[in-house]
């Protein structure tokens, strides 16, 4: 295959140092044809000098068909607006341009080339553009292979954290879930806060009576109704069995009395409906608020103070809501 002679490179009239091809390429671009990276040279009106081996490799085209014409002759499926412009700033400032782009091979691979430009001067005075492609798709997949990998292990472990902080049957938060956000104090930004305790009248009799299988239908309606009345930000809790929670953020006892009236309202209106048969439900609450302890929000003491106001709430007949004395 022919080689393309040249005359020597050098510094532009910029007096800018530039790093130019490595010694010895400055009168014989065919040097570069030992060179494994692709590698194409260019005149100032942007047309093809010379293109090395594995140039003509990489795109799959011959030496002899690209050489004196441009990109837009050459190519049809590169962005050509974009690299014309890149390689006419590169010969109006001087100066290394780094750009990336996606070709495909001459195999029809897509690949990933990140494609250095520079511009040097002949011995005749005239400017060159000298560039040279670095195929990145390995590291590029590498890259997405591990992108990829993060998001995943990333979703596993929120997945892992909602498994070991739900109860599976009723999709509340469990115990622990609580604790931790307590401890946090995600849920806590803004006090007073309040906290409900509600117990299933008469659960274990329901679950004896007609079998596990309603019992933990029971669980879900219980928990879909009371969380059709909560908001968004109110943190609802199994305790296990059929005792359950509200933490109540930026609510006073008073308002959370309300809010345990309509839920207790609420279940007793809406009974559950199992086939042909109907299950009604009524809850009894307690509630305690932070205006109960002495020191603001200590969750040993509201869960206290409303497990003892639920315990009045059961004693004086079930179906009730007592606050905290």
């Amino acid at each position: 295959m022919g080689t393309l002679k040249a005359t020597a490179m050098g510094a532009d009239n910029n007096g800018m140092s530039n790093s130019g091809p490595p010694p010895g390429v400055d009168s014989d671009f065919s040097i570069f044809d030992t060179i494994p990276n692709p590698i194409f040279v260019k005149d100032e009106s942007l047309r093809y000098l010379f293109v090395n081996e594995s140039f003509e490799s990489f795109y799959g085209i011959s030496r002899s068909a690209i050489i004196g014409r441009s990109d837009a002759s050459v190519f049809h499926d590169r962005d050509i607006q974009r690299l014309e412009r890149e390689d006419e700033d590169v010969i109006a400032a001087g100066g290394t341009l780094e750009s990336r782009e996606t070709v495909r091979s001459d195999h029809g691979f897509a690949r990933e080339v990140v494609i250095r430009k520079s511009r040097h001067r002949n011995a005749s005075g005239n400017f060159i553009l000298v560039g040279i492609l670095h195929d990145v798709t390995e590291i590029a997949r590498a890259n997405e292979r591990l992108e990829a990998s993060q998001s995943f292990l990333h979703q596993q472990s929120r997945q892992l954290y909602r498994l070991a902080t739900t109860d599976p049957l009723t999709e509340c938060y469990n115990r622990r879930a609580l604790f931790e956000a307590v401890e946090q104090r995600e849920k806590l930004h803004t006090p007073p806060v309040c906290l409900l305790i509600l117990d299933i009248d008469h659960f274990k009799t329901i679950n004896d009576n007609s079998g596990h299988a309603v019992g933990d239908a029971v669980l879900v309606h219980f928990a879909h109704s009371v969380r059709s009345i909560l908001r968004p930000q109110d943190m609802f809790v199994r305790f296990g069995g059929d005792e359950f929670a509200v933490l109540m953020p930026a609510t006073s006892r008073l308002d959370g009395l309300a809010v345990a009236e309509r839920i207790r309202r609420h279940l007793a209106e809406k009974p559950l409906q199992d086939g042909d048969a109907v299950v009604p439900l009524t809850v009894s609450i307690g509630v305690a608020g932070s205006e109960d302890t002495d020191s603001g929000v200590d969750l040993p003491a509201l869960l206290r103070n409303a497990d003892e106001a639920l315990y009045r709430a059961k004693n004086d007949g079930r179906n009730l809501v007592r606050q905290a004395q």
